[in-house]
């Protein structure tokens, strides 16, 4: 069952890869919404025993997937922009209590504070940096933009702070997915506001379906305290 969900996903992820490729806005319009819709299911079929840590996950999905219908319309104003930005929003502060959710309460190898707090810098000097170099064209949107750019900063950081808290395994795919959905998020506020991406659609996509996906991925592999402990 996992693995026919899986292989729609990637069949459907594909397709809408391939309408951004050849601008088709109708196999967009059918492929992009269902994206998310069926990564809940694998989601649910895939952890039958972690319901708190399902709800929570599924609750980001949702506003993820509010977030990609709504920006599907973002030309036709910009209330549609901050809409869908709000979406997001919601999804990535429900992700950041869901990464506290799936950590051990015992520490085991943990980065050392110096490690963390490079790692930190750099996240959080990306974050400003592209704010920073977007601030002229963002207009009205300064402070939307501004509050969610940190805030996703801090969504990743606090996927960081799960290393030495579950199994390294859970740990990568979660951090590299917060990575990932970064730069997604990224390369759309540069192709919105700053200069056109070659192919932005394709790159914001293939990003954000990776990013998605790897988060799943990464909370369904994290283990309870007892079985770590035994590896």
């Amino acid at each position: 069952m996992k693995k026919a969900i899986l292989l729609l996903f990637v069949i459907v992820a594909s397709g809408n890869l391939i309408s951004n490729v050849i601008e088709n806005e109708n196999l967009e319009l059918y492929t992009k919404p269902a994206l998310i819709p069926i990564l809940m299911i694998y989601m649910v079929v895939a952890s039958p025993e972690k319901k708190a840590l399902l709800n929570f996950t599924l609750g980001a999905l949702l506003f993820s997937w509010l977030g990609d219908v709504i920006l599907m319309f973002q030309e036709r104003g910009e209330n549609y922009f901050i809409f869908g930005l709000v979406s997001f929003l919601l999804a990535h502060l429900i992700y950041i209590f869901t990464y506290r959710k799936a950590k051990w309460s015992v520490k085991e190898n943990g980065l050392l504070p110096t490690q963390r707090m490079r790692y930190i810098f750099i996240l959080v000097l990306a974050g400003c940096g592209l704010v920073y170099v977007l601030l002229p064209n963002l207009g009205g949107l300064t402070v939307p933009v501004t509050v969610y750019a940190s805030v996703i900063v801090t969504m990743t950081i606090v996927a960081l702070d799960r290393y030495g808290h579950t199994s390294k395994s859970s740990f990568g795919w979660v951090f590299f997915g917060a990575l990932l959905f970064m730069l997604s998020d990224s390369i759309l506020a540069i192709n919105r506001f700053l200069d056109p991406v070659p192919m932005a659609g394709f790159w914001i996509m293939l990003t954000y379906i990776a990013a998605q996906f790897c988060i799943v991925q990464g909370l369904l592999y994290h283990p309870k305290q007892v079985k770590a402990a035994t590896l």
